[in-house]
């Protein structure tokens, strides 16, 4: 049976609020701070011992979050390195140190600090027990299933990941190198015990495959639909090209025909009938008797008449004139006329 280790200390610390970030025990974190009270807890972590309490914000969309509006278990880290920058923003690069719990959060001098439980959570379990070697083996499984569809950062998260001795380590390792949303990272945070963290690890990471297995699969739709409109308009632009040399005017007929079935006030079945046999005609070969099949069809149709109409005139002894007037004889002819009218 595995023997449990806690170790337990309070501490007093500066707080910077994270968006969409959480820090984990042994981890870099590169982030920027912009808000004046992150700034103000920034400088005076550094004017005590460099020491600060990381927690992520429940809702990164809060501007000036107060106490209700921030994760009571957050990570203690080290400041090593703060770059000003002319903006008056700062660049800060922590480590992680421990864990800790927010007892109580008070906000002084512009910014929060807080009372904080740290809790070190060891346990005697190695990777040479069945659970826990059984937990590695299924958490790696996953992660390098997830990688497969990120192939450019697969091969050095994994093989740090594989090069991790301890449960609890490993669990943070993945949680901050592949979880994406931060509310998993969080809830991997809040799991002191380290084989839970690795169970809890394990099922986000089945999780989270599904998802990046749909975004992969959606992205590749979309480059396969961007690369063919891509290659249409490729050769599109070479085919006007190839007729401007010939002395062909095959684009401008497309576009002088597309302009009138835009100006012509046709009837939506009509127009939408047109519209394809355009764009039959613009794909057919410059000269082939289907270009001119399909031209003659458009010219036709776009000649007659649409939404032009004329007063009729029923006058048949004025009609009888007219065609005495206008025709010599072919009485037969016109006397048909006359009774049709």
């Amino acid at each position: 049976m595995s023997r449990t280790i806690e170790k337990v200390d309070k501490l007093t610390l500066p707080v910077i609020p994270l968006r969409g970030l959480v820090a984990f025990p042994s981890m870099p974190l590169n982030f920027e701070l912009q808000r004046e009270m992150s700034l103000n807890a920034c400088r005076a972590a550094m004017e005590a011992d460099m020491y600060i309490f990381l927690t992520a914000q429940r809702d990164i969309a809060v501007e000036s979050p107060e106490d209700e509006d921030l994760y009571r278990t957050g990570c203690v880290a080290k400041i090593r390195h703060t770059v000003r920058s002319a903006d008056g923003t700062m660049r800060v690069i922590a480590e992680g140190v421990i864990r800790g719990t927010a007892v109580s959060f008070i906000k002084r001098d512009g910014y929060f600090s807080a009372e904080i439980i740290s809790k070190v959570v060891t346990n005697d379990l190695s990777y040479s027990d069945v659970r826990c070697e059984a937990l590695v083996r299924e958490t790696l499984r996953a992660l390098e299933s997830m990688l497969s569809y990120i192939p450019s950062a697969s091969a050095e998260i994994l093989n740090t990941a594989r090069a991790i001795k301890t449960p609890g380590q490993l669990a943070d390792y993945i949680a901050s190198s592949a979880l994406v949303r931060y509310q998993d990272k969080q809830q991997v945070l809040e799991c002191a015990d380290p084989v839970r963290r690795l169970e809890l690890l394990a099922v986000t990471l089945e999780s989270e495959m599904g998802l990046v297995r749909t975004e992969a699969m959606i992205h590749t739709r979309v480059k396969e639909q961007i690369d063919e409109n891509q290659r249409d308009y490729y050769l599109r632009e070479q085919l006007k090209v190839i007729q401007n040399e010939l002395g062909m005017d095959g684009g401008d007929e497309t576009a002088e025909l597309s302009e009138r079935i835009s100006e012509t006030p046709l009837p939506d079945s009509v127009r939408e009938r047109l519209l394809k046999e355009l764009h039959r005609f613009s794909k057919a070969p410059f000269g082939s008797p289907e270009a001119a099949v399909s031209r003659g069809y458009l010219e036709t149709c776009l000649d007659i008449p649409w939404g032009k109409r004329s007063e009729e005139r029923l006058d048949i002894a004025e009609a009888e004139c007219i065609l005495d007037r206008d025709h010599d004889g072919l009485r037969d002819v016109k006397d048909r006329i006359l009774e049709y009218l």
